[in-house]
């Protein structure tokens, strides 16, 4: 071979890239495995295992070094150049790439199921909107006058009406009408790929919204971090509103960013829709309003601007107003309950030790380079499709809207699950942009070779990092855990008639996949659900009482000494896969034996 940094021929020049593609390859290996990744690929007749970071370390220190010693550094990493004009031309089509295998992973591995109280609240309203009529007739009469009237035979996700005597949905009607319009366009099923899609538009968004801050690599790694993210994966694989919410969010800044007038009512439409979706992001709306004017360079075009975006979200506005008058009585009456017992001072504390933690564990602390990102825009670090000074007053009002959200949920009741982070899920897409456009910022001020090279392991550590997280917390099983509501239903749907079944967490799916009564116990009180019992022995009416494992404790406390305790046996069907919540069934009155196939 030639001598280091002399005339190197064609034959050398390709020896020396093959061996450029082996180092890269190892040193992505690497940092795959220190980010937590691992597994076993075949490569031909062999198959490679990659677990630990050791010997991929070894091997790209050794291949490189022989490189760089043959034919000089500059030669040697010549490849990364050509790597980093391919990347930058095509980013858009493996963006494209990303955002179909996320439409993909969320078909496959999604649960498709209503289930808990979000899932069958949004699927059951759907039915409603696709009937139109939003008012449910309980499937039987109360046995018994309840303190709270129809409300203990309301499923999960539905309250008694203004008028008390019929029962409306709970949740916001963005997601159900999206639903029942899936519906009414493919027929039946179709309304559990609304959030596939939603998924998958919003990861495109994200590319998007990246490119116009930074660039396209900065645009693929917001991208990459939207498609791995455990927030954005967890909520794409159940039909809840989080992620088109967020989707809808970030769609309106997409278009907000553009100049023209056209683009801000484009993008007044998307952010109605996301509030329609979930009402807390009318909050945001006055932001965005103000955004759009600090945005603009002359008065004339913000006012133009600013009345176009405005006028979807006003109008939305009053609409839901009128939803909520119609369908629960009063103006800050939610179907959550009044606006003003959601929020308080008190639940500052709690929130500020759970949120920031969550935040970080599953997103890393890569997060902290985000306020990074308007300071290097205004440097020249990065080369935006916006116009510069646009792109940093952009980063710095996307910094506002998390902001903005994280403040307001601190006021929010706390919860102790991860999976509420959902609730800040419409800023991420923009916080990952911004990610985005600190890593491209940073890794520019290396060379054209190494900054590349730079840029793409850390899009693997980081996608790898996690989906590594995402794994270790659960977000792959969701298809295998939410089986159960299924698994109860059918064995419902065989029982005799009259049944009904006592439950809470099970209301909701009951109502959606059968035509079976239910009674909610964490409605009535002990003496309520006794006399309850004797009305409906009496009517011959055979009465199931279905708990998770985790329900068990908390129902047997509150009905200790009562009648129904004390019929609690043996469960007569119990739905139960490895490693997800048990489910089991109880036969509390008899008139008739049940049918216990498929137990």
């Amino acid at each position: 071979m030639g001598t280091p940094g002399g005339a190197v021929s064609a034959l050398e020049r390709r020896a020396v890239a093959g061996l450029f593609w082996v180092a890269l390859l190892a040193a992505a290996a690497a940092v795959f495995t220190m980010a937590g990744g691992s597994g076993t690929f075949d490569a031909g007749p062999l198959q490679v295992s990659v677990r630990n970071p050791t010997n991929p370390l070894i091997g790209v220190t050794i291949v490189a070094a022989l490189g760089v010693w043959l034919v000089g550094p500059r030669t040697f990493l010549a490849p990364a150049a050509r790597l980093d004009v391919v990347l930058r031309r095509h980013a858009w089509a493996l963006a494209l790439a990303i955002a179909v295998s996320v439409l993909w992973a969320s078909v496959a591995l999604g649960s498709f199921v209503a289930g808990s109280a979000d899932a069958s609240g949004y699927l059951n309203e759907a039915r409603l909107w696709a009937r139109g009529n939003l008012h449910l007739e309980p499937r039987m009469r109360a046995p018994v006058a309840f303190e709270y009237g129809v409300q203990p035979l309301a499923p999960l996700g539905f309250r008694a009406s203004a008028s008390g005597d019929t029962l409306v949905p709970t949740y916001p009607p963005g997601l159900p009408v999206a639903m029942a319009a899936f519906t009414r366009v493919a027929g039946e099923g179709a309304q559990f790929f609304v959030v596939p899609l939603a998924a998958c538009v919003l990861t495109w968004l994200a590319f998007l919204l990246g490119r116009e801050l930074g660039g396209p690599l900065a645009g693929l790694l917001a991208s990459a971090m939207t498609a791995t993210s455990p927030t954005v994966l967890f909520q794409s694989l159940q039909p809840m509103s989080d992620v088109p919410a967020t989707c809808a969010l970030t769609l309106a800044l997409v278009l907000l960013i553009r100049p023209s007038v056209g683009a801000a009512l484009g993008a007044g439409v998307a952010a109605a829709a996301a509030s329609l979706i979930r009402p807390n992001l009318f909050a945001v709306v006055p932001l965005l309003v103000l955004a759009t004017w600090w945005w603009e360079p002359t008065r004339h075009r913000s006012l133009a601007r600013t009345v176009a975006f405005v006028l979807p979200p006003a109008l939305v506005a009053l609409a839901f107003s009128a939803w909520q008058r119609q369908l629960y009585g009063g103006l800050t009456e939610t179907g959550y309950g009044p606006v003003e017992s959601l929020f308080a001072l008190r639940h500052i504390g709690p929130n500020l030790r759970r949120y920031p933690v969550w935040l970080f564990d599953l997103h890393g602390l890569v997060l902290l380079l985000a306020p990074l990102a308007p300071v290097l825009l205004g440097r020249g670090a990065a080369a935006p499709a916006l116009e510069r000074g646009r792109a940093v007053r952009v980063g710095w009002s996307a910094l506002a809207l998390f902001g903005a959200l994280f403040v307001f949920y601190l006021l929010y009741p706390p919860f102790d699950s991860w999976a509420f982070l959902r609730f800040l899920l419409p800023a991420l897409p923009a916080l990952f942009a911004l990610v985005g456009v600190a890593v491209v910022g940073l890794t520019g001020r290396l060379s054209t070779p190494v900054g590349v090279i730079v840029w793409l392991l850390v899009l693997i550590g980081i996608s790898t990092g996690e989906l590594s997280r995402g794994r270790e917390v659960g977000v792959f099983q969701l298809q295998r855990t939410e089986h159960r509501y299924v698994e109860v239903a059918d064995f419902a749907a065989e029982q005799p008639e009259p049944s009904l079944f006592v439950t809470l967490q099970h209301s909701g799916s009951l109502a959606y996949y059968t035509a079976r009564p239910i009674l909610r116990w964490d409605w009535v009180s002990p003496p309520e659900i006794d006399r309850a019992l004797e009305q409906l022995e009496a009517s011959r009416v055979t009465v199931y009482l279905v708990l998770d494992d985790w329900e068990e404790p908390q129902f047997r406390s509150r009905f200790s000494g009562s009648r129904l305790a004390a019929r609690l046996d043996a469960p007569v069907f119990t739905a139960r896969l490895e490693t997800t919540v048990r489910t089991s069934v109880y036969l509390v009155t008899a008139p008739v034996s049940p049918r216990l196939s498929g137990s």
